[in-house]
């Protein structure tokens, strides 16, 4: 079967599957995350850097040396054996990992990406009207809601602005190859989102930003997955950070041949992205503010609950032509 015949299957498989868990304690919200097959490689696989880079150790990808045997961490074993040798989704089950409460107006380029009413993602302010997300969270479905400036998924704060869409625009080659490949959309506002301290638009890397790997840099992503095991979405905003580590340390983690020059993975020991937290934006801080680098895309299958399991994300730098050209700069 094709890459892209799997990935259309995969694509109602969401749809079928978020319509069947209307019936949860929290009016069938789904927290998505693709899931990307495990390493061929059984063998030992790279640690990453603590939490704190200030008080990690360098490992050898911080000193740029590729070692022969990467330091063991532990045996990497799938939690359960891949059908056909690919897993790209599964029931979401997980969380930001070792997140903690955004207060508000702390990352307010955060956007709320509720596809057909079920579908939970995040997004980013990139234009006052267009949001950024990831083409997984789109492509299965017809009409978005769109919830800006605040922390909270559902409850009311006096600061949220809230608006439906149903115009989006994954990007062209997204399904060409495989689901996880250029996963990057926007989503069009009708109308203007307004300007607070609550609500702004994220900065994109500039054109001098273009071959920066961003290796090293610590970033930061928030998100509304699920805070524990078989639990609802958060209610509540959730931020970690985590490390940007190099490609060729990530593909030591995935199947041979996934990992790709458009995707960009970071993640620390215990900390990182995962489940409704897709579409997010990986950002940096500089001095307005925040830059985004990354779309969240994917885990590894292996969960996102296990330490030291970088998550991948699609690389702003490049998509940002099609990024500017599509929404309008």
């Amino acid at each position: 079967m094709g890459a892209h015949v799997l990935c259309a299957l995969l694509s109602g498989l969401l749809v079928v599957m978020a319509k069947e868990r209307n019936t949860t304690e929290d009016s069938g919200a789904v927290c998505q995350y693709l899931m990307l097959p495990q390493s061929d490689d059984p063998g030992p696989l790279p640690e990453l850097p603590t939490a704190d880079p200030v008080t990690a150790k360098p490992g050898l990808w911080e000193l740029g040396v590729t070692a022969a045997k990467p330091v063991v961490v532990e045996e990497y074993r799938p939690t359960r054996a891949p059908e056909a040798g690919v897993v790209l989704m599964r029931a979401p089950v997980h969380r930001i990992i070792d997140g903690r409460p955004a207060r508000p107006g702390l990352f307010p380029h955060q956007a709320l990406v509720l596809g057909d009413g079920v579908n939970v993602c995040g997004g980013s302010l990139i234009r006052r009207t267009a949001v950024l997300t990831a083409a997984s969270c789109t492509v299965p479905y017809s009409k978005f809601t769109i919830r800006l400036g605040t922390v909270h998924r559902t409850e009311e704060s006096g600061s949220e602005w809230e608006v439906e869409s149903v115009w989006t625009i994954p990007h062209p080659d997204y399904n060409k190859r495989s689901c996880l490949y250029l996963d990057v959309a926007v989503v069009f506002l009708p109308e203007p989102a307004p300007q607070s301290e609550f609500i702004k638009v994220v900065a994109l890397p500039s054109s001098r930003d273009v071959n920066k790997t961003f290796v090293g840099s610590t970033a930061q992503i928030s998100g509304w997955g699920r805070t524990a095991d078989a639990s609802a979405c958060s209610e509540v905003l959730q931020w970690t950070r985590v490390t940007v580590i190099p490609n060729s340390i990530c593909k030591q983690f995935y199947k041979r041949g996934f990992i790709v020059d458009s995707m960009l993975c970071a993640g620390n020991k215990y900390s990182g992205a995962c489940s409704g937290d897709s579409g997010s934006a990986l950002v940096v801080k500089n001095k307005k503010g925040y830059k985004q680098i990354g779309v969240a895309s994917f885990v590894s299958v292996k969960g996102c609950e296990e330490t030291g399991q970088p998550a991948g994300y699609t690389r702003v730098t490049s998509v940002l032509d099609w990024i500017k050209k599509t929404a309008g700069f």
